[in-house]
């Protein structure tokens, strides 16, 4: 599965990063991934970017891109207005022939559509979880709130959607 830095970044805020290797073990990422994760969120003094450098190191096979795929990433990005690093996520995804990949943000979830990739994002993850009987339907709701409480944006649309999809379980 190859993941964008928002999933990471949020589950890091709620310390759920457990999640993810629970349910893959074949975790993957380019190098701008990283990059925003890591290096930046140090920079801007965010704790969370220590936590996703170990968990990187351990879990997440990193990809640095050829001279050829940076020229397809930086023209994704501009031609769809969204972020290196999401837009790395799918020229990866591209050449690793990957379907799934995880991304929030609705621009880039978008594009990935567009490029014939079926992005999922941080609910998707927690609804996974619940699935696969690694969290209960009571803790996917106290960790859906508790993203909410670090400034994870949904719209209500989305919110009751992830609430009767987990009902569904």
């Amino acid at each position: 599965m190859i993941i964008n830095s928002t999933p990471l970044i949020y589950l890091a805020k709620i310390n759920r990063l457990d999640l993810l290797n629970k349910l893959w073990n074949n975790l993957q990422a380019p190098e701008e991934v990283r990059k925003e994760c890591v290096e930046v969120g140090k920079d801007k003094g965010y704790t969370d970017a220590y936590s996703l450098e170990k968990f990187f190191d351990k879990y997440v096979k990193v990809h640095k891109l050829s001279e050829e795929e940076n020229v397809k990433l930086l023209r994704i990005a501009e031609e769809f207005n969204i972020d290196l690093g999401e837009a790395a996520v799918i020229v990866l995804a591209k050449k690793k022939e990957e379907n799934e990949i995880l991304m929030d943000d609705s621009r880039a979830r978008r594009t990935a559509k567009i490029m014939g990739l079926k992005p999922r994002g941080t609910l998707y993850i927690i609804l996974r979880a619940v699935k696969r009987s690694i969290i209960s339907k009571q803790e996917a709701k106290e960790l859906l709130e508790e993203l909410i409480s670090k400034n994870f944006y949904i719209s209500i649309k989305v919110y009751v959607n992830f609430l009767e999809q987990l009902e569904k379980i």
